[in-house]
């Protein structure tokens, strides 16, 4: 008792009241000299404050032979820290060792600090899964299936106070419609020895998690991680995926997507149907685009070049030489790098764009437009020049010669004549009014 008044004198006020590191001081043979309240308090020894506390009881055999080796090294090298690392329940607790000496230099005892950690690792297959004891839904079960421990994060799963979870059978506690199918992977973890995991999604909380079985001697450690929001993002990314890919196969134009290393990451029928024709090559994903270049744009790429890798959007025309020359056609080129939130090029997009058709196109309405003023310049000279006359003649005709009937019929000749000069004039003033057929 009187030694152990000594220690928490030598021991500074921050390691004996600290809420976050765990203090012992040892004797030669582990046996506990001090244990600080945080240390009582995370292994539950809280009602036992009189008792003296070894560390073996705070671990398993396996891990009592590697510590005998740490305390016989301690005494060995006075000056130096070894570390060592174990288990609590789920709980990794990491633990460094030097020697304790007294004001007069002399050995005291052996000083432990332990810190738990907040994240640990568990193998599955050749992955390491890291979990996260604060934030990861945490629980262990015994050979009877039993609730052994559970972290907070656990009671929302179950749904049920943590109080109530410790002893209880899995089963009961966890309404699950696919319970059966956790038995299995449990029983499968167990029997092989070897961790697994699985996804699921928990209707009631609306969330996605990734569930790995981890198991250690006669136990289960079972970790719930809420892959929601990775679940979300990939959803998101498919969308996108989906949707580039729609916008891609049903464009008019040629589209290329390449990675920032100019490697062809995607590309639509059009570009494949191209290259196909030029170069006479199956196009293919992460091929060089360089190889890919249509004849009669090299020259402007590789001096634009600094330009699309600087984040600037380059676009010109050009013709574009197909193996028959009687084939070659314009194309509008456009090369587009996308950019991440640093203004730093990611990918880039190459699109092409026919202009050949609408150059054709442009031809002929050019052809009609030249028939229809030929049209109607015969209309508003050759026509109306007999017209004029027709107008002249039927002025000069003297209607009193004329008997009734063919007065009649004659009534109706200039009027007609006349509304077919209007015509004629106002045709013309359309052509002369109109852009359409200006030279």
């Amino acid at each position: 008792m009187i030694q152990t008044k000594v220690i928490e004198e030598q021991l500074p006020v921050f390691l004996k009241e600290s809420s976050n590191l765990m203090v012992m001081v040892l004797d030669l043979e582990g046996n506990g000299l001090y244990t600080n309240p945080y240390l009582r308090e995370f292994f539950e020894f809280t009602n036992l404050e009189d008792e003296v506390i070894s560390f073996h009881d705070l671990i398993n055999d396996i891990e009592s032979t590697e510590f005998e080796i740490i305390i016989d090294k301690s005494i060995q090298s006075p000056n130096q820290v070894f570390k060592f690392h174990h288990k609590h329940l789920m709980q990794l607790v990491c633990w460094e060792f030097s020697v304790f000496n007294n004001n007069d230099g002399d050995i005291f005892g052996i000083l432990g600090i332990g810190t738990q950690q907040e994240e640990i690792e568990v193998m599955v297959g050749p992955e390491n899964k890291k979990i996260n004891l604060q934030t990861d839904v945490c629980f262990q079960l015994n050979a009877n299936w039993e609730i052994q421990y559970a972290n907070p994060m656990a009671a929302s799963l179950f749904g049920t106070e943590l109080t109530e979870l410790i002893k209880q059978k899995v089963w009961h506690v966890f309404k699950h419609p696919k319970i059966y199918e956790y038995a299995l992977e449990f029983k499968k973890a167990k029997e092989s020895g070897s961790a697994r995991t699985f996804e699921d999604y928990i209707t009631e909380l609306g969330k996605w998690y990734q569930v790995i079985i981890n198991p250690q001697d006669d136990m289960l450690d079972v970790y719930f991680k809420d892959i929601s929001e990775v679940k979300s993002l990939a959803r998101q990314n498919n969308l996108m995926q989906l949707t580039l890919e729609a916008v891609m196969e049903n464009a008019s134009e040629i589209f290329f997507l390449m990675t920032n290393e100019m490697r062809i990451i995607k590309f639509n029928a059009l570009a494949k149907d191209l290259v196909h024709e030029v170069f006479n090559k199956v196009l293919q994903e992460n091929e060089r685009f360089v190889h890919y270049l249509l004849p009669g744009i090299e020259e402007i790429f590789l001096k634009n070049i600094d330009n699309i890798f600087g984040g600037k959007t380059v676009e010109f025309d050009q013709i574009v030489q197909f193996p028959d020359p009687s084939e070659n056609r314009l194309y509008h080129h456009q090369f587009i790098p996308i950019c991440d939130a640093n203004h730093k090029v990611v990918c880039m997009v190459y699109r092409a764009k026919d202009l050949q058709h609408e150059l054709n196109h442009v031809g002929k309405v050019l052809k009609n437009n030249e028939l229809l003023r030929e049209i109607i310049h015969t209309q508003s000279n050759v026509l109306r020049s007999p017209l004029s006359s027709i107008l002249g003649l039927l002025d000069l005709i003297d209607k009193k010669q004329l008997n009734k009937e063919n007065q009649q019929y004659f009534s109706y000749l200039k009027p007609l004549a006349e509304e077919l000069d209007q015509i004629i004039r106002n045709n013309t003033k359309k052509m002369n009014q109109s852009d359409t057929f200006g030279d």
